[in-house]
């Protein structure tokens, strides 16, 4: 018989509860295995040293506007390390650059106005080519922003979501072409500390297919 303070004061450690017991009556473990099913998806599983599939970049191309910020959503299950942000270049423009990075999600499923995660420096998008910047960042679980900036005009291969997939729904122009994420202009440089207050939505085919890769699942 142990009794636990209810009131003016804080459990620090863990709480554990027999398989044979209850909570208000409710047995939780039996959904124990429900909720792992839940939880498990692509990404949790996914293999060291992988590309994560959850950001694909489909066969339509993107002809990038330069001095552009473009964000793609993305979803980690389980706390995870990435140790590369990686772009596919189709038609390069010679001598050009761009950014690669990550931001915080504001709750409300876009980066406007959250902070800078990471930002990985620049990969050259100036010839045909899959490249990526080498980054060490650990993510716990949540939503956050893939995002590409260019000082050229490069074409790169795009983000492809099914609409039944994009946590941002379908256009309502057509009803049929996923929004994949977020563009607003921005002066190329290092990325800023804070992402622009006002992005527009934008369909898949306007987002830039950038896929991380996981070092380790932690």
């Amino acid at each position: 018989n142990t009794f636990l303070p209810l009131a003016g004061g804080a459990l620090t450690g863990d709480v554990t509860v027999a398989a044979t017991k209850t909570i208000d009556g409710v047995d939780i473990s039996v959904h124990a295995a429900d909720l792992k099913a839940h939880m498990d998806d692509n990404f949790r599983l996914l293999l060291e040293a992988q590309y994560a599939a959850r950001s694909v970049a489909s066969s339509t191309n993107l002809v990038i506007v330069a001095n552009t910020l473009y964000a793609l959503w993305f979803h980690v299950t389980r706390k995870r390390t990435l140790d590369r942000l990686a772009i596919s270049v189709a038609t390069g423009d010679t001598g050009k650059l761009a950014y690669l990075g990550i931001y915080n999600d504001n709750g409300s499923l876009s980066p406007a106005g959250q902070t800078l995660v990471v930002d990985g420096g620049t990969v050259s998008v100036g010839s045909t080519a899959i490249v990526a910047a080498s980054i060490t960042q650990q993510l716990e679980p949540g939503y956050y922003w893939l995002v590409f900036l260019s000082n050229g005009t490069p074409t790169v291969k795009c983000s492809s979501f099914s609409a039944s997939v994009s946590c941002l729904g379908v256009a309502a122009a057509d009803l049929l072409t996923s929004n994949g994420g977020y563009t607003v202009a921005q002066t190329y440089g290092a990325l800023p500390a804070t992402f622009p207050a006002s992005p527009t939505l934008a369909a898949t085919t306007a987002v830039p297919g950038i896929v991380p890769r996981v070092k380790t699942n932690d």
